[in-house]
């Protein structure tokens, strides 16, 4: 599969898993935060990965896949940190639409934002600068 089909692939995938941990458990789809929420995600996904095949193509191939050698100890935290990566989508869901657990202010939604771009941003330029920044630690003989 070539690697600009299988990298957009993985993003729609991502992207499809994320919507359905936001909508399913909220119950509803006309959560209008919700959906800026996955705007937001569409973008950033979107123009890093652009960002990053203009930049550093044979990363995004290597950030599709466990490379050979990733040690065990790696392996295993990605394993036990899933889990958790979900249940934040999850409890988010529920928290904003369905029982409204801890309410927030409209005013911080702003803010949260312009913590994320930076970020994003920063993770990004990162990315596309070290051809090594796999998602997993391992000793990178091939390259």
């Amino acid at each position: 599969m070539p690697s600009d089909f299988r990298a957009l692939l993985s993003s729609a995938c991502f992207l499809a898993v994320l919507g359905a941990l936001l909508f399913v458990p909220a119950g509803r789809l006309d959560w209008i935060a919700g959906w800026l929420y996955l705007a937001v995600m569409t973008i950033n996904v979107a123009v890093n990965t652009a960002h990053l095949r203009a930049r550093n193509p044979t990363l995004i191939a290597a950030r599709t896949r466990i490379g050979t050698g990733t040690k065990t100890w790696d392996k295993v935290w990605m394993v036990a940190f899933t889990p958790f990566f979900v249940l934040v989508y999850v409890i988010a869901g529920l928290d904003a639409v369905r029982f409204a657990w801890a309410p927030m202010s409209p005013w911080l939604w702003p803010v949260g934002l312009a913590l994320f771009l930076p970020g994003t941003v920063l993770l990004t330029g990162s990315m596309a600068v070290n051809p090594f920044f796999e998602k997993t630690v391992r000793i990178q003989n091939e390259r």
